[in-house]
């Protein structure tokens, strides 16, 4: 008898909500205020980009006229170890100040077109320093409101193993909240004030140079006004909507006079090395489409020689990427789009992201991997495998030409030493054989594909030149030998002597600056 087996019926399990609350633990206020931030550097960009947003805010409000412009200033005091980064934005009124400037991952600019939306980078500061002040007034406002996070009692409390408490509680502990009337401020402000700066490597947080040279590239800063391309660079982003820039002053507060404006790092020159430098020759575009057919970035690539990889001082190397108009990730961000990434430190450029939907990570050193933005790296593999053959071929050309130059020195150098007729037959017509080895090398580098018209045309001319120097010597007669007044038996050794310093040497010059002196002390024994 066949057994049928029973399908055992369960009844659906029964499901409820949580009723408990859920504990955010102190750590959390370390995460976001210092672990998740790899570079240091990085706090300058946090509080720049809410600045930005915040002078965009005011823009809409109408908040500029006349003399009052946007700007964003920098005062760093290197003894004091205190830095302010103060914006004329539009500020944070009295009665969201605490909500605003207490919350996490809760920001009002999720779903806008603000840099800024999780709402953690006004902590970023937190970790590295004992007070961290925030300040501001909206317009029309009298008072100043004033919130101050202690962070050594921060740090007390995250190393405190019996201390039970949450978030909530960590905040209430370690923040004051005051206001006060001061007609020195500016009428709409906000200002983030870092007392007791960590000395961190070499001291960088408080190095107005470094601080400089990181701004320079990762703030949305306009281009120098002497750098050639800029404007014409600033009108195509213009076109996207990309590219919005705003002034942001570097100030000494140890000399309230010395006042820089930040500009971006490029300029009409760079280094290569000490003694070999590079030139921009032009400038191009790039529009790159999305998904959905629309234009997901557009960007720039800079022409220059191509002398090699650029290096990391002139703060311009790699193709870069930025989110409104800030830099998110390294000069390396895309090397491995190219299929030598080596090429992309030869590049100058940089690609504006426009789509919503391609957006940095939380870290801003990448953007969220998803098929937006891989489909943004697809489209430009075309674009960096002609900036690799653009360089390989710049390269090529070079050593074409240097080639050209090098065969072009043997020739003079081996002419030379014939002209003083100090070596023998055999060594003579070795020379010659040289020459016209080295008359045939330059004539097949002058017919290459590698060089254009021009740069072959210039080499053509210059080995016609020097056939006609040679051909001229050939036709001479009557050349007197430097041994003519010795011996007739002596002559031999001395030409094999010659011979010989000529074949041993490992210059050919030096070597016959040395005959020439052997030859000028046989001379003065003649006389």
């Amino acid at each position: 008898m066949t057994r049928i087996a029973q399908i055992k019926i369960t009844k659906p399990k029964k499901s409820r909500k949580l009723d408990s609350n859920i504990l955010v633990g102190k750590d959390i206020l370390e995460l976001v205020s210092g672990a998740m931030y790899v570079e240091p550097l990085s706090i300058y960009r946090e509080y720049v980009q809410n600045a930005v947003d915040a002078i965009d805010e005011a823009k809409e409000q109408g908040l500029y006229k006349g003399r009052r412009q946007p700007r964003i200033d920098i005062f760093v005091d290197p003894e004091e170890r205190t830095v302010k980064i103060r914006d004329n934005g539009i500020g944070i009124s009295r009665k969201d100040f605490v909500k605003r400037l207490t919350a996490f991952g809760a920001s009002h600019k999720r779903g806008t077109t603000a840099r800024g939306f999780r709402g953690v980078g006004r902590f970023s500061g937190l970790g590295y320093c004992q007070q961290l002040i925030f300040r501001t007034r909206v317009n029309l406002d009298t008072e100043v409101s004033e919130l101050l996070w202690d962070g050594r009692k921060f740090k007390e409390i995250l190393l405190d193993a019996k201390y039970q408490g949450g978030l909530n509680d960590v905040v209430h502990d370690v923040t004051k909240l005051s206001s006060f009337n001061d007609v020195s401020y500016p009428a709409h402000f906000f200002e983030v004030e870092m007392i007791g700066v960590t000395r961190y490597r070499n001291d960088i947080l408080l190095n107005e140079e470094v601080i400089e040279d990181y701004l320079s590239q990762v703030a949305p800063l306009p281009f120098h006004p002497k750098f050639k391309y800029g404007e014409e660079i600033q009108e195509f982003l213009d076109n996207y909507q990309a590219g919005k820039n705003y002034p942001i002053y570097l100030k000494s507060i140890t000399n309230e006079d010395e006042v820089e404006q930040l500009y971006r790092p490029h300029r009409n020159r760079f280094s290569i090395t000490d003694s070999l430098g590079g030139r921009f020759t032009g400038v191009g575009y790039l529009a790159l489409p999305g998904i959905s057919g629309d234009v997901s970035a557009c960007g720039w690539i800079l022409g220059h020689d191509c002398f090699g990889a650029i290096p990391k001082r002139e703060l311009i190397k790699g193709l870069r990427l930025r989110a409104g108009n800030i830099q998110v990730g390294s000069d390396g961000i895309i090397s491995e789009v190219f299929k030598e990434p080596r090429f992309n430190s030869w590049s100058v450029g940089e690609l504006h992201i426009l789509s919503k939907k391609i957006s940095p990570n939380g870290r801003r050193d990448n953007f969220e991997a998803n098929s937006h933005y891989m489909n943004l790296l697809n489209h430009l593999v075309p674009h960096t495998s002609n900036i690799a053959k653009t360089c390989r071929d710049k390269s090529n050309r070079r050593n074409k030409i240097k080639a050209f130059d090098f065969e072009q020195k043997k020739i003079e150098e081996n002419r030379a030493i014939i002209k003083q007729s100090a070596v023998s037959r055999k060594a003579k017509k070795n020379l010659e054989k040289e020459i016209e080895r080295s008359l045939w090398l330059m004539n097949k580098l002058t017919d290459t594909e590698v060089l254009d018209s021009r740069e072959a045309n210039k080499l053509k001319i210059k080995l016609k030149k020097l056939e006609g120097k040679i051909v001229k010597r050939e036709v001479s007669k009557n050349v007197k030998s430097p041994f003519d007044h010795l011996p007739k038996q002596k002559q031999p050794v001395y030409r094999e002597i010659v011979d010989l310093i000529y074949e041993y040497s490992p210059n050919k010059e030096s070597a016959r600056l040395l005959v020439e002196k052997v030859l000028g002390k046989l001379d003065g024994k003649r006389k």
